[in-house]
Protein backbone atom coordinates (compact mmCIF):
# COMPACT_ATOMS: atom_id res chain seq x y z
CA UNK A 1 0.00 0.00 0.00
CA UNK A 2 2.69 2.63 1.06
CA UNK A 3 4.29 2.20 -2.67
CA UNK A 4 1.56 2.55 -4.78
CA UNK A 5 0.05 5.59 -2.50
CA UNK A 6 3.25 7.27 -2.67
CA UNK A 7 3.93 6.68 -6.75
CA UNK A 8 0.21 7.61 -6.88
CA UNK A 9 0.72 10.91 -5.10
CA UNK A 10 4.12 11.46 -7.05
CA UNK A 11 2.39 11.12 -10.22
CA UNK A 12 -0.21 13.78 -9.35
CA UNK A 13 2.70 16.61 -7.96
CA UNK A 14 3.81 18.79 -10.18
CA UNK A 15 8.05 19.35 -10.31
CA UNK A 16 10.25 22.89 -9.08
CA UNK A 17 13.55 23.39 -10.13
CA UNK A 18 14.42 25.22 -7.16
CA UNK A 19 17.28 26.34 -7.93
CA UNK A 20 18.67 23.42 -9.82
CA UNK A 21 19.68 23.60 -13.22
CA UNK A 22 17.57 24.03 -16.39
CA UNK A 23 18.13 20.39 -17.49
CA UNK A 24 17.26 18.84 -14.21
CA UNK A 25 14.25 16.59 -13.56
CA UNK A 26 13.07 19.31 -10.44
CA UNK A 27 12.27 18.19 -6.98
CA UNK A 28 8.19 17.29 -5.77
CA UNK A 29 6.56 20.26 -4.85
CA UNK A 30 5.75 18.37 -1.65
CA UNK A 31 8.91 17.29 -0.13
CA UNK A 32 9.42 13.25 0.15
CA UNK A 33 9.39 13.09 3.98
CA UNK A 34 5.69 14.64 4.23
CA UNK A 35 4.23 12.16 1.83
CA UNK A 36 5.80 9.60 3.55
CA UNK A 37 4.23 10.94 6.90
CA UNK A 38 1.23 10.99 5.01
CA UNK A 39 0.79 7.40 4.32
CA UNK A 40 2.20 6.84 7.76
CA UNK A 41 -0.30 8.93 9.59
CA UNK A 42 -3.28 7.26 6.64
CA UNK A 43 -2.13 3.22 8.21
CA UNK A 44 -1.98 4.39 11.61
CA UNK A 45 -5.27 6.87 12.01
CA UNK A 46 -7.84 4.76 10.01
CA UNK A 47 -10.67 2.97 11.19
CA UNK A 48 -9.72 -0.79 11.24
CA UNK A 49 -13.51 -1.42 11.69
CA UNK A 50 -14.83 -0.30 8.67
CA UNK A 51 -13.50 -2.75 5.51
CA UNK A 52 -12.75 -0.40 3.15
CA UNK A 53 -9.21 0.84 1.55
CA UNK A 54 -7.43 4.52 2.48
CA UNK A 55 -8.48 6.39 -0.04
CA UNK A 56 -6.69 9.58 -1.10
CA UNK A 57 -7.53 12.55 -3.23
CA UNK A 58 -4.94 15.15 -4.87
CA UNK A 59 -6.70 18.40 -5.55
CA UNK A 60 -5.27 21.36 -6.63
CA UNK A 61 -4.59 23.00 -3.95
CA UNK A 62 -4.27 20.44 -0.97
CA UNK A 63 -3.94 16.71 -0.51
CA UNK A 64 -6.93 15.00 1.35
CA UNK A 65 -7.37 11.17 2.81
CA UNK A 66 -10.90 9.09 3.65
CA UNK A 67 -10.54 7.84 6.88
CA UNK A 68 -8.51 9.88 8.50
CA UNK A 69 -8.04 13.48 9.26
CA UNK A 70 -4.97 14.88 7.53
CA UNK A 71 -5.38 17.75 4.80
CA UNK A 72 -1.60 18.51 3.68
CA UNK A 73 -1.78 22.16 1.84
CA UNK A 74 0.18 22.56 -1.66
CA UNK A 75 2.33 25.70 -2.47
CA UNK A 76 0.84 28.02 -5.14
CA UNK A 77 3.06 27.90 -8.19
CA UNK A 78 3.14 30.83 -10.33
Amino acid sequence: MNKKGYDFILSKLQKVQAGQSFNSLGKSEIPEIVITELLVNALIHRNYFIHDSIKLFVFENRIDGEQFKVTIHRPVLN
